[in-house]
């Protein structure tokens, strides 16, 4: 939930700045993939209970943020995040339902094309063998903490795209969406 709210204020302060749809799209999966590869460091070092914990205490810092952050989330009466416009295509949940289902299907098409060609490749060859055995990763040589580093972070980029496509489907965020 952490990263959706991540990627969804991304989005929506990027284009009531001025930014084009895709590409606020893609700003808002990039900054939830840094943002989402600097806490991955201390997080992926703990494991069981104190793993489940400090995913918790992420959630609630940055409910504390975007409430904070007022500038950019609106604070605690939220964004409304404006209206799709894509190839002179207005696309918009209620005006244009099926634009929208298809510009959301389009994505996750384009997300799961890329993870699996990713997986074909040497880094998705390295995730499978830590998910498999770290300790036999390990002596394969693969860095497993750069790798999971790597995979967190991507998982939080994807997260980062839904959390935008998500405000433009309710159209009005703030804190309490995620």
């Amino acid at each position: 939930a952490a990263f959706m709210a991540i990627g969804a204020f991304a989005n929506v302060a990027l284009m009531t700045r001025g930014w084009p749809f895709l590409p606020a799209l893609l700003a808002s999966a990039v900054i939830t993939g840094l943002i989402g590869m600097v806490i991955a460091r201390p997080i992926l070092r703990m494991s069981g209970i104190y793993l489940a914990i400090a995913t918790l205490a992420l959630s609630i810092i940055i409910e504390d943020i975007a409430i904070i952050a007022e500038n950019i989330t609106g604070g605690v009466a939220g964004v409304f995040a404006p209206a799709i416009s894509l190839f002179g295509m207005h696309i918009d949940r209620y005006a244009t339902p099926a634009a929208f289902y298809y510009l959301c299907l389009a994505v996750l098409v384009l997300v799961t094309l890329g993870y699996a060609n990713l997986l074909r490749a040497p880094t998705g060859r390295a995730f499978i063998a830590v998910r498999d055995s770290e300790v036999s990763a390990r002596a394969l040589g693969v860095n497993v903490a750069r790798t999971k580093t790597l995979a967190f972070s991507l998982s939080c980029a994807v997260t980062g795209l839904a959390g935008a496509l998500d405000a433009h489907l309710v159209q009005a965020v703030n804190y309490e969406s995620f």
